[in-house]
């Protein structure tokens, strides 16, 4: 994965925020390197995301992105509970 980076802390909104990030960018940029989320410290079963979409419709109102991971939950059986 390589080395960590320190990122600078920029302003999405308000006075402070600049042209170049917004949330679209922080969106997108989350979607195209979801490496960048600190799940592996979190919980490891949340460890190699994989995105599926951006803006996913829901009754509360959009995902900005949904993911799943390439690893099963501890104790799912998968297709296995179905045999």
């Amino acid at each position: 994965m390589g080395d960590p980076q320190l990122f600078e802390r920029v302003a999405l909104t308000g006075p402070e925020s600049r042209a170049a990030y917004s949330e679209n960018w922080l969106r997108d940029l989350l979607y195209h390197h979801p490496e960048f989320l600190p799940v592996q410290g979190i919980d490891a079963s949340f460890s190699d995301l994989v995105p599926m979409c951006r803006e996913m419709p829901t009754r509360a109102g959009p995902v900005d992105v949904v993911f799943v991971t390439t690893r099963r939950a501890p104790g799912d059986r998968g297709s296995e509970a179905l045999a």
